[in-house]
């Protein structure tokens, strides 16, 4: 048996005697204060008044998906069209294509355009995916490689702009022939920096419609070898029940789209885009289909995900819900919404009715909410986003993530979000945006039993942060560091 000591440290809601954590074996024995423990140990770590946490969960990652865009060229710091220009004109990159991530036009004077990529790369096939990544944009050389079938052949299409099925069928493309050792290069770097942020389980959203299962298969293949990672929670995002089965997996969804993005106009709204009258969005699923496949999967015993942005998304899937429990009630069943950026007050009190829990990015609110934002400039200034003082107030369970890539793996850039959300009315306090991320987070995947707090006879999954977040500066959260991160007791991460 491993006897290790936690010693020297304080916690979130206690900054007074010094506490110490006997771990035997990766679970944690005992809790007590330093002069309780005395004896031989295997180790001692010695944390040096840094504020223990239990390690970070984020409930809504495309993990391994977005590893693969590690090599991509990175487009997020560009504030115009001809930052975008130039960082391409410049790119290095050897293979075929420039492939580029994390542009975010919504707030530019001027939208990226077919011609700008066209006058930056003319020889040369580039495509660009927009941050939400749910379109992306192509120059001439890129759509005459890929030889756009007539099914997709649109005037969108044809500008450069691929979105909704064109933009799956895109993506299909651009990763067919991904190999295994790609994969296996790609998650030990997501890994290591997932580990450089505290977090030590992510919930990992992969495949689907456009992407391929391959993703999902190379993380189950992970399960029988010793690989330097965080626990890993899959979610398949299929409809193909038949394939979940064969792989023995537990859940259905993720990203299923009910609806697209704000930013992208095609999240679907009851009220007109504020900057374009005309468009209220799309749903992506009849209601009868949508129902359809809920139905099967839930009396199959399957946690359900469905991504539901926009209020009238929103209001699809929890109709859905709502009939579904009428007709197959079932205690527990934990079915998710991800993002629930939009929601009406009746459907809030349903989802609270209904016990629906909700995977929220606050790192959004961070980055598009406010005044002269992304949100205000697609939305007006009436509707209000991201509403956690509300769910908080209904007692809805609901729990952070990042959206990974569309935002960086970081837990407390979320919480520092959270706390200091552009609406003061819907800001929550420290100590419950720490929990978005570790004990609320813990019960998306039914293991509150096993992580997400500190506690006798659980896994000694561990953050160390230089500062704590309930006593510093709401302005300063952010900047607190990660000094070092444990999974089952073993350290991970140091930042020494």
């Amino acid at each position: 048996m491993t006897k290790k000591l936690f010693k020297n440290f304080t916690t979130a809601s206690d900054n007074s005697d010094a506490k110490a954590i006997l771990v035997c074996d990766g679970k944690i024995e005992k809790i007590g204060i330093n002069d309780e423990f005395a004896g031989d140990f295997d180790i001692v770590h010695d944390l040096q008044g840094g504020t223990l946490l239990p390690g970070f969960i984020d409930t809504h990652t495309h993990f391994l998906h977005s590893a693969l865009s590690f090599d991509w060229l990175n487009l997020s710091e560009c504030t115009s069209v001809e930052n975008v220009k130039e960082k391409i004109f410049f790119s290095r990159q050897e293979s075929d294509w420039i492939k580029c991530y994390g542009y975010d036009d919504s707030c530019w004077k001027k939208t990226l355009q077919k011609c700008d990529l066209d006058s930056a790369c003319p020889n040369k096939p580039v495509v660009v995916f927009k941050v939400d990544k749910h379109s992306g944009l192509l120059n001439s050389d890129a759509l005459e490689t890929i030889k756009v079938p007539p099914q997709i052949d649109s005037a969108d299409v044809r500008s450069g702009f691929f979105k909704a099925k064109a933009f799956l069928w895109l993506s299909n493309i651009l990763s067919e022939n991904v190999k295994d050792c790609e994969r296996l290069k790609a998650f030990e770097k997501a890994s290591e920096i997932a580990f450089s942020k505290g977090i030590t389980t992510v919930h990992a959203l992969e495949g689907g419609a456009g992407w391929g299962m391959g993703d999902v298969d190379f993380l189950l293949s992970l399960k029988n070898k010793k690989i330097f990672a965080p626990n890993v929670i899959i979610y398949p995002q299929t409809v193909d029940l038949n394939w979940i089965k064969s792989r023995g997996l537990k859940r259905a969804g993720g990203c299923l789209l009910v609806d697209g993005t704000i930013g992208g106009h095609n999240a679907a709204l009851f009220e007109p885009y504020t900057d374009k009258p005309l468009e209220k969005g799309t749903l992506y699923f009849s209601d009868k289909a949508l129902f359809s496949f809920a139905q099967r999967a839930h009396l199959q015993g399957l946690q359900l995900s469905f991504h539901a942005i926009g209020d009238r998304a929103v209001n699809q899937i929890v109709s859905v819900y709502e009939k579904l429990f009428e007709k197959h009630p079932k205690k527990d069943h934990r079915h998710r919404i991800e993002h629930c950026e939009l929601v009406t007050d009746q459907d809030l009190e349903k989802i609270e009715r209904l016990e629906i829990y909700l995977a929220v990015q606050p790192v959004f609110e961070y980055l598009w909410g406010g005044k002269n934002s992304m949100y205000e400039k697609r939305l007006g200034t009436k509707r209000v986003t991201n509403r956690f003082a509300d769910y908080f107030k209904k007692n809805i369970n609901f729990a952070g993530g990042s959206d990974f890539d569309v935002t960086s793996l970081d837990p407390l850039l979320g919480i520092h979000s959270a706390v200091n959300h552009p609406n003061k009315s819907q800001a929550i306090s420290s100590l419950k945006a720490i929990d978005l991320f570790t004990k609320d987070a813990a019960k998306f995947s039914f293991d509150e039993t096993n992580i997400g707090s500190i506690a006798e006879g659980k896994k000694a999954d561990f953050v160390v942060l230089s500062a704590n977040p309930v006593y510093t500066d709401s302005v300063k959260i952010k900047d607190i560091k990660i000094l070092q991160t444990f999974i089952a007791g073993e350290r991970v991460f140091s930042s020494k």
